[in-house]
């Protein structure tokens, strides 16, 4: 890119691609370890979710009891981006619940008071979560491999997860005026990027699809997957340098002057992250999405569509 080539580093999901997907996951995920725990304590599943899903909707049931609207909100204002991390700590919330609390139809309730009583933002908190809830250190690991299974399939036995839950992304809006925004960009003389939590496999599938990957210099498109190596070869634990910490978008704007780089995310993480890094930000959603965060410096949007307007 040209040295006065603004660079605009996308997050993923929730700027470009719905979270729908991995949230769906995330209840079939948590479900598995609801009914778990019911097995190792000797107690009946709880009617409503005692049986196997074979539909989108009985997912979005699940979705109500293991992450209802106040859980992840809470969990975003205590900068968990990382899906995986948000089940995880939804894992230990439910480890932590009382035997009447997992048979009865007060699971959200219980959730937002248990995750709600522990402070601290990003790896702090989910250390704080672990402290009450959950001493075996392979526990995170059970949940990202569950995770992973349910999300790029197949799952066994249930047919719309054949190709697993990746297959039913979608694009936040319009996919052909989101290819129209980020071709705007480009011949407007924009550098694009991204900065993501998510693997590059769960990026270029679902992009390559509906058409955006080719926008993109892949030489400014930093993944997990490059932050997990990184952290190897500093010998630093998992998701050390994830989200908020500024690894992400300071490794997709290397070499790029600060006042170049545009940091367009969704979550406080985001935000955070590009404070750290002392990028520009730009926020997709509510100004109250980002009330802690929001600086003279920083703009917020409504949807990702409407980059085109702030930055003509």
């Amino acid at each position: 890119m040209s040295d006065d080539q603004p660079l605009l580093l996308f997050d993923v999901d929730g700027v470009l691609l719905k979270e729908d997907g991995y949230y769906r996951t995330l209840a079939l995920t948590c479900a598995q370890f609801y009914r778990r725990r019911c097995g190792e304590l000797g107690i009946a599943v709880h009617e409503s979710l005692a049986g196997r899903v074979s539909t989108l909707a009985e997912v979005d049931e699940l979705k109500r009891v293991f992450l209802p609207t106040p859980v992840l909100s809470l969990l975003r204002a205590r900068a968990i981006n990382s899906n995986w991390d948000k089940t995880y700590a939804i894992v230990l919330g439910l480890l932590a619940l009382t035997q009447e609390d997992l048979t009865s139809t007060t699971i959200p309730a219980a959730l937002i008071r248990h995750l709600g009583a522990v402070a601290g933002q990003g790896q702090a908190y989910l250390q704080a979560l672990r402290q009450i809830g959950e001493s075996h250190a392979k526990l995170f690991q059970d949940v990202y491999e569950v995770f992973q299974q349910i999300h790029l399939g197949p799952w066994s036995g249930v047919d719309f997860l054949a190709q697993g839950m990746l297959a039913h992304d979608e694009a936040t809006v319009d996919a052909a005026a989101l290819r129209s925004l980020l071709a705007s960009l480009r011949e407007r003389g924009c550098c694009l990027g991204i900065g993501t939590g998510r693997p590059r496999l769960e990026v270029e599938v679902p992009f390559r699809g509906m058409g955006f990957w080719s926008f993109f210099d892949e030489k400014r498109v930093v993944t997990v997957d490059e932050v997990r190596a990184r952290e190897r070869e500093r010998g630093l634990a998992p998701f050390a340098l994830a989200k908020p910490h500024p690894f992400t978008y300071q490794t997709g704007a290397d070499g790029v002057p600060l006042e170049q780089v545009y940091v367009i995310g969704d979550s406080m993480s985001d935000a955070l992250a590009a404070e750290a890094a002392g990028y520009h930000f730009i926020g997709v959603g509510g100004d109250a999405d980002f009330a802690a965060t929001l600086r003279p410096s920083f703009a917020v949007v409504s949807d990702v569509l409407a980059l085109w307007e702030l930055l003509g």
